[in-house]
């Protein structure tokens, strides 16, 4: 059995289960998911279980499991050696191997984890037919028959919450205005579509000349799905928008995605960035 401890938003827990998959895959082993990090409520940002939303293939262990971990008792002398922690954010090849059984603690933000087996995390994170029926239709639309091009602008809890602004910081404007210059160099009747959790905000600092259209109100996983339905990103740095990047299925898609994605110049982002994607 693999286990794999889910944590974060949505964006994490998307690469929590596309690693864990990844694994389970390898090693042909039934993979289960940990939540009980959502029973505790602690000073951040309020987080609780998402994938439900998606076509997955994985069954939770009930919680009252986990706090009894009466299983674990039984091997509890080989408790350590099962349960493998991230040692460092980049991507770690020897976490790659043989399991029959073990409990992954991580982020785990890197493609090379899974992109082996791209069509089923494609597949298995993508969005119910039932909530793709509650999205305007509309809008998917105007999104699927123009050249249309998604921007990214996270703030919420990146500015409102002193510890998460210290850890990741914000995007600057001329990180965008930059990106958008690279779009249109290629794609001069490009639209845009920005989402932002915080967009009477970006209506007024983000003045742009070109046709555009300010998306509010919807569910984060709408976000992530009409984002991922257009023909070019420009992401924050922030899992969640490199998730509706990476899920973009236009072979001829162009991607901006921000050098600086923590304010910490010492953490090793190397392998989060996928190759074909621009670096800002």
């Amino acid at each position: 059995m693999i286990i794999t401890k889910l944590k974060g938003g949505l964006g994490n827990q998307m690469f929590q289960y596309a690693f864990g998959r990844s694994i389970s895959h390898i090693n042909k082993e039934e993979l289960r998911l940990d939540i009980s990090n959502f029973d505790y409520n602690g000073p951040n940002t309020p987080r609780h279980y998402q994938l439900d939303i998606f076509n997955i293939e994985a069954k939770i262990i009930p919680p009252e499991k986990i706090k009894k971990i009466s299983w674990i008792n039984k091997i509890r002398p080989y408790y350590k050696k099962l349960i493998i922690r991230e040692r460092y954010f980049h991507f770690d090849p020897q976490i790659i191997r043989k399991y029959n059984y073990a409990i992954f603690d991580g982020y785990w933000q890197s493609e090379k984890y899974f992109i082996d087996i791209k069509n089923i995390i494609t597949e298995e994170l993508s969005l119910k037919k039932k909530y793709i029926d509650e999205i305007e239709k509309n809008l998917i639309n105007k999104i699927k028959n123009n050249n249309s091009v998604s921007i990214h602008i996270r703030r919420g809890d990146y500015v409102n919450d002193k510890t998460t602004n210290l850890h990741h910081g914000t995007c600057p404007l001329d990180y965008y205005h930059r990106a958008i210059k690279i779009i249109l160099a290629n794609n001069k009747k490009s639209i845009f579509f920005i989402f932002s959790d915080d967009i009477d905000w970006v209506k007024k600092n983000l003045k742009l000349l070109h046709p555009s259209f300010f998306i509010s109100g919807n569910k984060d996983y709408e976000d992530l799905f009409l984002m991922s339905l257009c023909k070019h990103n420009i992401i924050a740095n922030s899992s969640f928008s490199w998730w509706a990047a990476w899920l973009n299925n236009n072979p001829n898609k162009t991607v901006a995605a921000p050098k600086k994605w923590f304010n910490n110049p010492h953490q090793n982002t190397k392998d989060l960035i996928p190759k074909p994607w621009i670096k800002i």
